[in-house]
């Protein structure tokens, strides 16, 4: 972790901050591309990090809320919506709290997200995985996904459109990947037993050079006394076979970061991703800075 290079300073590049609503600080964007420029779901948190380590509430009254925001090409903010949750706290669901760390995807040219929901079932509490459609900044439809392993935490899925198909990487290493048929999810052929695995579910994964591209996260470790993220470029065949993942590095800063959106600029990558747990970000990477990471 100590080696890994920031991608920003390495290789000049200028992280853009978007200039998100609220008293509450924004973190984790996930990013599409839309006819305006993009689209970018964000969550503002009751809680404001210190240092990469501490939180404090801003105000008990207000709860964490997700927000839609359109973004012009240059990633200034042309509106910003509060995405309404209604549907998602009825009986079925009953989400405690706003989604968190969703990805924004499209599927069948409608506008999809999948992100973590902690819910009360049995008696206790489990963080499950929901994959929810946003029309007009409402959810208008919901697919609570089971635990294909029976556990109580499930987080970072990461959705990637294959001929229309919708699947899930459920684990990197081991690859395990799901499918999405109706409104249940399947085991692509027989799940791999998980054990300590590092890669995590980041951004979206997007067709790129023939084949397909995500950026994950490497479990959380600590850095100089603060909690810190790395990164790397994880590389798909066009059949969805593990070609690679890349060393470790960091976006902007060796802390906190958190990338969840991913889509295709000119001549490379735009990535959008939380700093520091109060900020929203994004990165566009050259496609010969992938190269230096990734045989491609």
């Amino acid at each position: 972790m100590e080696s890994a290079q920031v991608l920003s300073f390495e290789y000049d590049l200028e992280p853009i901050k978007i200039a998100t609503s609220g008293f509450n600080p924004s973190l984790n964007p996930s990013i599409v591309k839309a006819k305006f420029g993009f689209l970018m779901l964000a969550r503002s948190s009751r809680l404001r990090c210190y240092n990469d380590v501490d939180y404090i509430e801003n105000n008990a009254r207000i709860d964490d809320v997700n927000y839609l925001y359109q973004l012009n090409g240059e990633f200034r903010v042309e509106s910003a919506t509060a995405i309404d949750e209604t549907l998602l706290r009825e009986r079925g669901f009953c989400i405690k709290h706003c989604m968190s760390d969703a990805r924004l995807f499209y599927w069948h040219d409608q506008l999809w997200a999948i992100g973590a929901a902690a819910r009360i079932l049995d008696k206790r509490e489990v963080i499950t995985q929901i994959l929810f459609r946003i029309e007009d900044a409402v959810v208008v439809d919901a697919i609570s996904l089971d635990s294909p392993l029976g556990l109580v935490l499930e987080k970072n899925w990461t959705p990637v459109l294959t001929d229309g198909e919708l699947k899930l990487i459920y684990s990197f290493l081991p690859l395990n990947i799901l499918k999405v048929e109706g409104r249940k999810v399947t085991a692509e052929g027989p799940l791999r037993k998980i054990g300590d695995h590092d890669a995590r579910g980041g951004t979206q994964l997007i067709e790129y050079r023939g084949g397909y591209l995500g950026v994950v996260h490497q479990a959380p470790n600590t850095w100089n006394g603060k909690r810190s993220y790395t990164h790397s470029f994880a590389w798909f065949t066009k059949d969805l076979e593990l070609l690679e993942i890349s060393e470790p590095f960091y976006l902007q800063r060796k802390g906190l970061e958190f990338a969840a959106g991913i889509c295709m600029a000119e001549d490379g990558i735009y990535v959008s991703y939380g700093a520091a747990d109060r900020a929203c970000m994004v990165l566009r990477i050259p496609d010969k800075v992938i190269k230096r990471y990734l045989v491609i």
